[in-house]
């Protein structure tokens, strides 16, 4: 993870920065790491410049500046000596406190810089630290779930990690129904706003692609009313899809559930859909898919719509093929 860029020295500690969003502690004396530090928000570091307690970090895409830990306690603990209900200071010990690692006292210190006076950085603070925490023990967590849910107000990107949390942790609980019920909210907000899904650290995925395996993993691990459950919603999706002459409606049933029995009817339907609509290539292109199907009687089925296809093309010589 280490790539070329200049770090720090800082007494008998060097910092360097590493590709992975990671700086890194090494002592100089001895040689070897003793710490790292990550960016909550993926970021990954550039050239490191340390001064007057302040850590800037350097790249082709601007400048950025941080508070190195022990001058910022320091400067915090001062202030809140003087006004113990100072909000910014509050504020400040939190993200010390959860840069270290203690997120339930993080959490309290957030509680009460919101409470002391009301503002973004706080409430966005304590809705990631309480997604975090969600994340990491959702048995423990989840009864705060109303709580979280008020800061997720009015915000899409923070009501879609809601609503992935909550459905990742029902459906890791046991719980499949209400798993479900997450996933189809979660589905109808990116119909309205498409995104992506950060999934591990700098990767991020298409938010419907990610449902889409969710959706059938919850699928193979539920029971059998479940099961049901999930195929009712998706072949009424498909129905009334198809109640549409336009094919991006039938397009927009597979995005979602597209590794769902339904979909190999679904994909027939939208091959109907573009040979109608005269897009012959799209057609083309998803009958080639069906015919890689693990299922003989769907790869002969596809074998037969590619011949009429390309017959109706005037493609005769690649037909007689078929």
């Amino acid at each position: 993870d280490v790539y070329k860029r200049q770090g720090f020295r800082s007494g008998g500690t060097y910092y360097v920065p590493l590709s992975s969003a990671e700086v890194m502690a090494v002592d100089v004396a001895a040689g070897r790491a003793v710490g790292t530090s990550k960016s909550r928000r993926g970021h990954v570091p550039g050239n490191l410049v340390c001064h007057e307690g302040r850590i800037l970090s350097q790249d082709a895409t601007g400048l950025e500046a941080f508070d190195q830990l022990a001058a910022l306690r320091t400067q915090v603990d001062r202030q809140l000596t003087a006004a113990g209900d100072d909000a910014e200071s509050l504020r400040l010990r939190g993200e010390i406190l959860w840069a270290e690692g203690n997120l339930d006292e993080a959490i309290d210190c957030f509680r009460r810089s919101l409470a002391a006076s009301p503002g973004d950085d706080a409430r966005e603070l304590l809705r990631e630290s309480l997604f975090d925490c969600l994340r990491a023990d959702f048995a423990k967590w989840r009864n705060d779930v109303d709580e979280i849910r008020q800061l997720t107000d009015d915000e899409p990107e923070a009501e879609a990690t809601f609503l992935r949390l909550m459905a990742v942790g029902l459906a890791g609980a046991g719980e499949s129904r209400p798993a479900l019920e997450h996933y189809l909210k979660l589905i109808e907000l990116d119909r309205r706003k498409r995104d992506m899904e950060s999934v591990d650290g700098a990767l991020r995925v298409r938010r419907d692609r990610w449902i889409q395996v969710q959706l059938a993993a919850l699928r193979e691990s539920a029971s059998a009313d479940v099961r049901e459950s999930v195929d009712s919603v998706a072949a009424a999706r498909l129905a009334a899809a198809t109640a549409s002459a336009d094919p991006e409606a039938v397009e927009r049933v597979l995005d979602y559930f597209g590794s769902l029995p339904v979909a190999a009817e679904a994909r027939r339907r939208l091959v109907t859909r573009y040979v109608e609509s005269g897009e012959l290539l799209a057609a083309e292109l998803l009958i080639r898919r069906r015919e890689r199907s693990p299922d003989a009687k769907e790869r002969a089925a596809a074998v037969a719509e590619l011949a009429e296809l390309l017959r109706k093309s005037d493609r005769w010589q690649d037909a007689a093929i078929y």
